[in-house]
């Protein structure tokens, strides 16, 4: 019996994935290190709120703040560029954009996690994006619900457009509030 992938390949003729361009790679890794930046942005401003007991570190926190804010404006001014150096991404980005809440930089974000959006049909394009509910039930007893499946930085990147779009948006906001009943 041949092993399991070698059969699902033979079985279902599988389309090669086409390997991500040159830009598409930078714009990925771009991408993903500004969030560690925002990461990092965020941990050194929570840690400026509570200032530490030796006088040596209290101005630290500021500095480093300032420092990092200066990271991430050249990030941003980087992925600006690279958006503005390829068409598909300019014309990508911009029907992203048309969506309220969605802004350049989530757009690219999602562009980077998912270069095959534009390429798939709704049903394949339903995949890698969706962010399905997973109840934790048994019998009587109710668990919290969470969110799971798909890819999470297409999830990160369109959970604050979500939000916005959700306060903005009479249909979405009624349809928000729905689900939190």
């Amino acid at each position: 019996m041949p092993p399991l992938l070698s059969a699902y390949g033979q079985a279902l003729q599988p389309k090669p994935t086409a390997p991500r361009t040159e830009q598409e790679q930078q714009l990925a890794e771009l991408i993903r290190r500004r969030v560690q930046v925002l990461e990092i942005l965020v941990a050194q401003r929570q840690q400026g709120r509570t200032p530490p007991s030796l006088p040596a570190l209290r101005r630290k926190p500021k500095a480093s703040c300032a420092a990092w804010n200066v990271i991430w404006n050249k990030f941003e001014a980087r992925l600006r560029d690279l958006r503005a150096q390829g068409r598909r991404w300019m014309h990508a980005s911009k029907k992203l954009e048309a969506i309220t809440g969605v802004g350049t930089l989530t757009a690219l974000g999602v562009l980077a996690e998912l270069p095959e959006l534009g390429t798939l049909n709704r049903r394949q394009g339903s995949g890698p994006g969706r962010t399905g509910s997973a109840s934790r039930e048994s019998g009587q007893w109710h668990g919290r619900r969470s969110i799971g499946g798909g890819r999470a930085p297409v999830r990160r990147a369109l959970y604050m457009a979500a939000l916005v779009a959700a306060r903005s948006n009479r249909q979405l906001k009624e349809f928000y509030q729905r689900l939190r009943r």
